[in-house]
């Protein structure tokens, strides 16, 4: 087992709600003594090192390989950047879809690794993907200022038909089923934008959130809280209530991670376990090579962190709750 640092500062706990958040639903914690009854806990990485997409579990000690990986020898498959468990309608397979800096984005068909849908170039630096209900492809690129709609009806190179909208450094892109709108979040913005059969986005003038900081990042669900959304910016990880669009620095665990900059990838678990990763100039400035993770102790209302180290070849960007809900 590897050694868990224990954070020494013991808190009132403030509940795992940020301004007008509804409570979350908590599971029941998992047996980690015992990988064979535990609830999978498992992330999704995307690994620049090692061109790959790969699968860990947290319940599982032994991070020398991944419970699973894909990769590919195409040219533009490089800095993968984002990457989403998704449902496919159309196949009615479950996929992963992807997004590379390299500028190739696509869906494929999980476990198997099947190429659904591609996009061999997209450029502007994508940065993060969402598959909508209706199967669609989203693609955020930051440099290029763009979200764009792919329609992937037809499978296969599906670089041809889209819709576009110009969004300023897009770098996160969710889907909410609850409020049926598409969330975009970069530079200090966070908007909702519906969407139509023919994937035309509209803004909703209610859903244009302005955030307390600059470089907006990563854009996740808080697993258990469907009112709220994770946000990491420049300098700190802030949730923010989709509802009202406020954001706060003080939810369960707050001391520990609100302050982090620089965070690529987080996200939790109903149980009150979050995991996030920090940029660390491992290979390159923005990589990292260790997943941190937040256990929370009933007994002693604490969390702890656990720094988990990926096998040595592994350099990484981000870091996803492999799950394929939405909110």
């Amino acid at each position: 087992m590897k050694r868990i640092f224990t954070i020494l500062l013991t808190f009132v706990l403030l509940g795992m709600t940020c301004v007008g958040c509804a409570p979350p639903q908590l599971g029941q914690p998992s047996d980690d003594s015992d990988p064979t009854k535990a609830e999978p806990k498992k992330v999704l990485i995307t690994d620049q090192q090692g061109r790959a997409l790969s699968i860990y579990d947290l319940n599982v000690t032994d991070w020398s390989k991944p419970e699973w990986t894909w990769t590919t020898e195409h040219k533009n498959f490089t800095n993968v950047s984002g990457a989403k468990y998704r449902y496919d309608p159309h196949s009615k397979m479950d996929v992963i879809a992807f997004c590379c800096s390299g500028g190739y984005c696509g869906i494929i068909s999980y476990p198997l690794g099947e190429v659904i849908a591609y996009v061999d170039n997209a450029g502007g630096n994508p940065h993060s993907v969402e598959v909508l209900p209706d199967g669609a492809l989203v693609v955020a690129a930051s440099t290029g200022s763009y979200v764009r709609i792919y329609d992937t009806t037809f499978y296969g190179d599906v670089s041809k038909k889209y819709t576009q909208i110009y969004f300023p450094d897009a770098h996160g892109v969710l889907w909410d089923p609850v409020e049926e709108v598409l969330w975009v979040a970069g530079t200090n913005q966070l908007w909702g934008y519906t969407v139509s059969a023919d994937h035309t986005m509209t803004l909703r003038d209610d859903l244009k959130y302005h955030l307390p900081d600059g470089g907006a990042h990563d854009l996740q669900p808080v697993y258990g809280q469907p009112d709220c959304l994770w946000v990491s910016t420049g300098s700190h990880i802030i949730q923010v209530n989709k509802k009202t669009g406020e954001s706060s620095t003080r939810y369960e665990g707050w001391h520990m991670i609100s302050a982090t900059a620089n965070v690529k990838g987080l996200g939790n678990f109903e149980d009150k376990t979050f995991v996030f990763a920090q940029m660390a100039n491992v290979w390159k400035e923005w990589n990292t090579d260790t997943i941190t993770v937040g256990h929370y102790n009933e007994e002693e209302g604490r969390y702890y962190l656990e720094p988990r180290k990926l096998p040595k070849g592994v350099a990484y960007y981000k870091l996803r709750v492999f799950k394929k809900d939405y909110l």
